[in-house]
């Protein structure tokens, strides 16, 4: 068997035509498969590098919210007329807060008064709003230097005299 595929191959390629039996690649075929690749290659490193920014980024926002989370369920849970809910511009004072994995942030928290009426003249309602903005402190990278912002309105039934 072996004679019989040398003979073929001989048949196929003649003995000769030394340049015609060689059937490998030249040096800027390399060069430029090679060039390809890195090209690609160069490609993938960018895409992870995007891909790091952005989930520390998303780390750093997680965080963000979750203090934002418990400083408004802190202030939910008090009573409607607590001091602490009291409409001043500095109360409470802005906090600053250092989170393990997510950084330093700082949390304002602004608080105001509003009323409004019933269909009852004598009825009227207390609103308060409340806001909490936490934001990053430091260098961040992307949007992860954005603060995180949340609010909820709270309420309280005042009756008038007629009501009673």
């Amino acid at each position: 068997m072996g004679i019989q595929n040398r003979r073929r191959r001989e048949e196929i390629i003649p003995r000769g035509d030394k340049a015609r039996r060689q059937m490998g690649f030249t040096l800027i075929e390399t060069s430029i498969a090679m060039l390809i690749l890195l090209v690609g290659a160069l490609g993938v490193a960018s895409l992870f590098v995007y891909a790091a920014n952005n989930n520390s980024g998303g780390v750093s926002r997680t965080v963000a919210l979750t203090v934002a989370q418990q400083r408004l369920e802190l202030l939910r849970n008090l009573p409607f007329d607590s001091a602490t809910l009291a409409a001043t511009p500095a109360n409470p004072a802005p906090l600053t807060v250092t989170r393990g994995g997510g950084g330093t942030f700082q949390v304002t928290t602004t608080i105001v008064d509003s009323a409004g009426s019933l269909p009852s003249p004598a009825a009227t309602v207390k609103r308060k709003t409340i806001t909490v903005t936490v934001q990053p402190l430091g260098r961040r990278i992307g949007y992860s230097n954005a603060p995180v912002t949340l609010q909820t309105t709270r309420a309280a039934l005042s009756i008038g005299p007629y009501l009673q």
